[in-house]
């Protein structure tokens, strides 16, 4: 039977390890922060142009309300592409293959679309309907295992159209991301959760990768990459979107954090602090 001691020791580093393993690293993971002073997208003849206009917390929640805005700023993100990323709420309708579809956030109230928008200035084409975002960490350990986590959605049920790509780069080598990407992950009618068949279109599915810290400032970005793409008439002028065709990857509830130990570990914590406590009392 263990000591009371030796409880205590146990009982510390579990606890430790269990909080340091839960604390996310990511800022606004669900993408619920609110900010001022960005730009948001209005619609004219079914295209998108940029237009100063309200701030994200003020998306519509009624059904009645505007409930989408591509933005130039996401609080604890930085634009991966040369591009807006588009903010949904939760109940925003849309069409998917054709039809009249209704989206809610995993998490909290909005969620991400990152193949977003037509950006339609000055008569061309400036960017991509893709988009993507990256945010910068600091002080990690060299060596060390971190869990992310994050629920994807595809928009529609075509292959090749809703791709994301996941970045793990250290920030020198974020310039060069293009082709580096660690993951990617599609339309998927038959993903295996808890041993049950799911359709990542018409469910949010949770995805978890083990990464592995190779310098103590990393960069964790999320890039849609669906290579549709679509023609389309505006003001007398034909246009073919580049890299995308505004219906991609849904991305919510982005989490990082130090990987749990094995059970195993735990022990190996237990009989340690064992030895240390018999030392003492042989001194």
């Amino acid at each position: 039977m263990l000591s009371n001691n030796l409880l205590k020791v146990v009982a510390v580093v579990v606890g430790l390890t269990s909080l340091q393993a839960n604390a996310s690293l990511i800022k606004n993971g669900s993408f619920e922060d609110a900010f001022d002073g960005v730009a948001e997208t209005v619609k004219m003849s079914n295209q998108y142009i940029y237009q100063p206009s309200r701030h994200v917390d003020t998306l519509g929640s009624q059904a009645t309300d505007n409930r989408w805005g591509v933005y130039n700023y996401l609080p604890g993100w930085s634009m991966l592409y040369n591009t807006g990323v588009e903010i949904n709420h939760s109940g925003v309708t849309t069409s998917v293959n054709g039809a009249s579809k209704s989206f809610d956030a995993q998490n909290g109230n909005r969620f991400l679309e990152l193949d977003t928008h037509f950006d339609v200035r000055n008569g061309a084409l400036s960017g991509p309907s893709n988009a993507g975002i990256y945010q910068g960490l600091e002080n990690l350990v060299i060596g060390k295992t971190y869990e992310l986590t994050f629920w994807y959605r595809a928009r529609n049920t075509n292959l090749d159209d809703n791709l994301l790509d996941v970045y793990w780069l250290t920030q020198n080598d974020l310039p060069n991301y293009a082709g580096n990407q660690t993951a990617t992950i599609d339309f998927n009618s038959a993903v295996i959760v808890d041993n049950k068949t799911v359709n990542n279109h018409e469910n949010w599915v949770q995805y978890k990768f083990d990464l592995t810290a190779t310098s103590a400032n990393m960069v964790l970005g999320f890039g849609g990459a669906g290579q549709k793409s679509v023609s389309f008439d505006w003001q007398g002028k034909n246009y073919t979107s580049i890299d995308g065709n505004k219906q991609g990857a849904l991305l919510d509830n982005v989490s990082l954090a130090a990987k749990i130990p094995e059970p195993a570990t735990f022990a190996m914590f237990g009989l340690a602090a064992a030895g240390l406590l018999a030392r003492r009392r042989k001194v």
